[in-house]
């Protein structure tokens, strides 16, 4: 087998490549990035609706052409409200019958890698792959469904209990139908070997969630960086210590702990700004309701070069992760988005993978999600804050070792050619 490869990746719902504005690719859009520079025909299967802006691309399935070697292959999609709704279901299963459609009648890959969720997407994927015989390695990004009864209200968990079974009997089939299965972390991927009772190998991997920093020559010029704070971050010019949170304000997070602590610090005596940048389902409560306290910016959605000049003139990250097993055993995007500028991390978790890794390294705190302790916490630093500027080095130092984008997907593309080429 030639070392140049045809690979899918399937992902149902992150930023691309074609999308408006200066959008930062994710996980699957920077994997097919650093493989078609090596020279891999790339195929990148995703969903024609747009998860993060709720809208659709072309409203139809459409297959462009990113360069010689890379494509995107867009699905066609019901759309959604709600990222959590049964409309977002039916539109996970409408997407996979779709894929199947397309995928009959294209060009067969030397190695698929899909992501679930969807549970709905990466069975169908793997079903696919099994009766032609194509490697298919299943990437674990949430804990789908066993997440669905921690969102859920109380009322509605005995009926998804239920729904539960039936998906994860859906998971179980799809997970022993692959090749191998990787993990964001090593509990992620525990939990899924887990689920098949099946016990690690070398097919079996670990690649953290990773960032790309721009590189040195894509450093952002002076001139752009002080229009930028003057027409959207004029309150960055204060002399005050900022607190960031960059994401969905939705069931996930707990922003609410820290606005209330946020209002109850907001005195001359503790010089501070919090600043809430994303949109979401809760957006618009949110800002209605803290909008006029003082310290307190929301900033809405962001681009990638904006989020670049708030984040470098930040101090802490805020880590709001409500309390389920699909954070605790999780180190999403954002703790390495925060480390790539040498920020401190605010946790409201007190156990799992996040909480361990700030621990070891001395890079942030929890809050048990506690406000009077997050209160205290926030005082202490406020107070202190050469100790935020003393530990940058060591959140520069993990970034550059385990979540740089370049090295931690290079090695994941690495994995994948490498184990068709001695499996082929």
């Amino acid at each position: 087998m030639s070392n140049k490869m045809n690979i899918w990746l399937i992902q149902r719902s992150e930023i691309t490549p074609i999308d408006y504005g200066e959008n930062r690719l994710m996980r699957t859009g920077l994997i097919a990035d650093i493989m078609q520079r090596q020279g891999h025909k790339v195929k990148f299967w995703t969903s024609d609706f747009n998860h993060f802006q709720h809208k659709h691309r072309f409203k139809g399935s459409k297959l462009v052409r990113v360069n010689n070697n890379y494509y995107i292959q867009f699905i066609k999609s019901i759309g959604y409200e709600k990222n959590f709704s049964l409309r977002r279901y039916l539109d996970d299963i409408f997407v996979a019958r779709e894929f199947i459609n397309i995928a009959h009648n294209s060009e067969l890959p030397d190695v698929i890698l899909v992501s679930m969720p969807s549970i709905e997407l990466a069975s169908k994927v793997t079903n696919f792959a099994k009766q032609r015989n194509i490697p298919v390695y299943v990437e674990i990004r949430d804990l789908w469904p066993d997440i669905f009864i921690d969102v859920a209200p109380i009322f509605l968990r005995p009926f998804l209990f239920v729904v539960n079974l039936y998906l994860n009997y859906k998971l179980k089939k799809c997970l022993l139908e692959a090749n191998g299965v990787i993990g964001i972390t090593e509990s992620y991927l525990r939990w899924a070997l887990r689920k098949i009772n099946k016990k690690r190998t070398i097919n079996d991997e670990v690649f953290h969630m990773s960032y790309l920093k721009p590189s040195k020559q894509a450093n952002l010029s002076k001139k752009y960086i002080k229009d930028c704070i003057e027409r959207k971050f004029s309150f960055l010019l204060e002399e005050k210590i900022v607190f960031v949170f960059i994401g969905t304000l939705g069931k996930t997070n707990d922003i609410e702990t820290v606005l209330n602590a946020a209002k109850k610090i907001s005195t001359k005596n503790f010089p501070n700004t919090f600043v809430i940048a994303g949109k979401g389902e809760n957006y618009s409560m949110l800002r209605k309701k803290y909008v006029n306290q003082k310290n307190i910016k929301f900033v809405g959605w962001l681009d990638k070069d904006e989020i670049k000049v708030l984040l470098s003139k930040s101090d802490v990250g805020i880590l709001p992760y409500i309390d389920a097993d699909n954070y605790k055993l999780n180190i999403p995007n954002k703790p390495s988005e925060y480390l790539s500028e040498g920020l401190y991390l605010a946790l409201s978790l007190n156990e799992g993978e996040m909480y361990n890794l700030i621990k070891k390294n001395n890079i942030g705190f929890s809050y048990s999600n506690n406000e009077k302790i997050l209160i205290k916490k926030l005082k202490d630093l406020i107070k202190n804050r050469h100790k935020i500027k003393e530990n940058k080095k060591l959140s520069f130092k993990l970034f550059n070792n385990y979540f740089d984008a370049n090295k931690t997907y290079s090695d994941l593309a690495f994995f994948l050619t490498e184990r068709i080429n001695k499996n082929g």
